[in-house]
């Protein structure tokens, strides 16, 4: 069933923003009776089409859906790349259930890269329904890796794959780290380039960062950071947190 995060619920009725009343209307063809899910304010409802101009649904019952992730934020601070990687990530980064998205402008960024904010809100709700998603990721804008630094250092634990960190590898570190009391949890992901000697220089002198080899090969910035999400989300699951 396809879902569909609406603009307001009135006298239960859902009401549907007019990019989504136009997608139902002339491309899926929805008739009244047909059933659609509804999110509103981080709630699933299934629901019947009421009426079709104007169009609007009529709640049948809420959907109990699992919380995605009660205890944890999980903020991915993804280096601003070609714009083709770019969307690819922030879309997977939807599907695997991140909090919040921030694009960071490197000394090697291409100022030439980055996204429009309207074009990165629509990537991101297309993939938050595509999943079944009832919250949606906050995007938190194109900011510079300097003016982040305070940010950085607030959070409870910030993980940082580089490719010449050879001791420790994620898959092994992630074992050790108890996250249990662990709410904010950074992933900082390098530009096409890698970090400057004097970016990586700043980021081992912060108390809660994790360095941690991918593999033995160099990742893209896009596989690095879709590589170290399944692996932490996948930890968090596995550990019922």
């Amino acid at each position: 069933m396809k879902n569909f995060f609406v603009k307001k619920i009135k006298n239960n009725l859902c009401f549907f923003t007019n990019e989504d009343a136009n997608h139902l209307k002339n491309v899926l063809r929805i008739k009244l009776g047909d059933k659609v899910n509804c999110i509103y304010e981080q709630k699933k409802y299934q629901c019947q089409i009421n009426s079709i101009d104007p169009l609007n649904a009529l709640i049948i019952q809420e959907v109990p859906t699992a919380v995605e992730f009660k205890n944890h934020n999980i903020i991915l601070y993804q280096a601003v790349i070609k714009p083709k990687h770019q969307e690819w990530i922030l879309a997977k980064a939807t599907e695997l259930g991140i909090s919040q998205i921030t694009l960071v402008i490197f000394s090697r960024s291409q100022p030439k890269n980055i996204i429009l904010d309207n074009r990165i809100q629509n990537i991101i709700l297309s993939s938050a329904k595509q999943s079944g998603r009832q919250k949606l990721p906050i995007f938190s804008g194109n900011k510079k890796f300097n003016d982040l630094l305070t940010e950085f250092s607030q959070l409870d634990c910030l993980i940082v794959p580089y490719e010449n960190e050879d001791k420790v590898l994620l898959a092994n570190e992630i074992e050790t780290i108890d996250f249990t009391n662990l709410k904010n949890i950074g992933l900082l992901i390098g530009p096409e380039g890698g970090f400057t000697n004097q970016e990586i220089d700043i980021i081992k002198m912060m108390t809660n960062v994790k360095l941690v080899q991918l593999t033995k090969t160099i990742l893209r910035s896009d596989t690095a950071s879709f590589f170290t999400l399944s692996i932490l989300i996948n930890h968090l699951f596995k550990k019922g947190l």
